[in-house]
């Protein structure tokens, strides 16, 4: 199973992990209340990253509590937690509010942390055809032990994820093992995307037609990405490794674009 169709139900919803998919170190869930209902989450061996999608209520941990509000993915930048393994987290919507919540072993030594829209730092890459904008949530220099995860908001009639690139063999100073996720919404909703996973190593050739709310999951291969003229597309990517560092290699066959449009990396 690489292609999990959306929406998910209300409460705290597993969508895949390892065992029912490729995946042997990422997690996703998410987490759907509706208007007034509130839910409490442990999760006891992860670390996680819990990040706000769209709505208004409440979030409150140990160490700290926040009014959290974000009208969607494409108005507004993320409110996001990070939560070692064991420490417990409070939602409460004051509206019908979702939350992605993306797991990996975890060490509970490491302090939670408050993200908000104001410390991130977006920046938009690419070239004519596929330029995006790219916000790093959990970047290398966090102090997490397997997770990496961030945004992208790919603009209409725009290419992602290109030069197609990807991270599944270690060779360090190069490239880094690294399974990923991602969870899509489209704007306006009726929209839809393509994504594309190919690897001739591994033998796989997949392309998914994507809707809002899909989730594709990226054990290996490139995996490039387009939205079609007049859909913005954003998809929240998750990855996990034994190694946090996001070093990629661009299919040989395309590597040419990177001097064309002088391109330092393929992110």
């Amino acid at each position: 199973m690489l292609h999990v169709r959306g929406p998910y139900p209300l409460g705290y919803a597993r969508i895949a992990e390892p065992g029912l998919t490729p995946l042997r170190h990422l997690r996703i869930g998410t987490v759907r209340l509706s208007p007034g209902s509130e839910i409490r989450l442990t999760f006891p061996d992860w670390e996680t990253v819990l990040v706000l999608l769209r709505g208004k209520g409440d979030l409150e941990w140990p160490e700290g509590s926040v009014k959290v509000d974000r009208p969607d993915v494409f108005r507004e930048l993320a409110t996001a937690l990070y939560l070692p393994s064991g420490m417990s987290v409070r939602l409460k919507a004051e509206e019908e509010t979702e939350w992605a919540a993306i797991h990996a072993l975890g060490d509970p030594d490491l302090p939670p942390r408050l993200i908000t829209p104001g410390t991130l730092h977006p920046r938009v890459v690419g070239g004519e055809g596929f330029r995006r904008q790219i916000v790093e949530i959990l970047g290398p220099d966090f102090p997490a032990r397997h997770l990496l995860v961030g945004e992208t908001l790919t603009f209409g009639g725009n290419w992602s994820s290109y030069p197609p690139h990807k991270h599944d063999e270690e060779r360090p100073g190069e490239e880094a093992a690294l399974e990923e996720v991602y969870l899509y919404k489209i704007h306006p909703p009726s929209g839809f995307a393509l994504q594309w996973i190919y690897s001739s190593h591994h033998n796989i050739d997949h392309l998914f037609v994507i809707r809002s709310d899909d989730i594709v999951i990226i054990p290996c291969g490139y995996h490039p990405v387009v939205a079609p003229p007049g859909y913005t597309l954003y998809y929240l990517w998750a990855m996990a490794g034994e190694r946090r560092a996001l070093e990629v290699s661009v299919d040989p066959a395309h590597r040419w674009l990177l001097e064309h449009y002088q391109l330092s990396s393929p992110r």
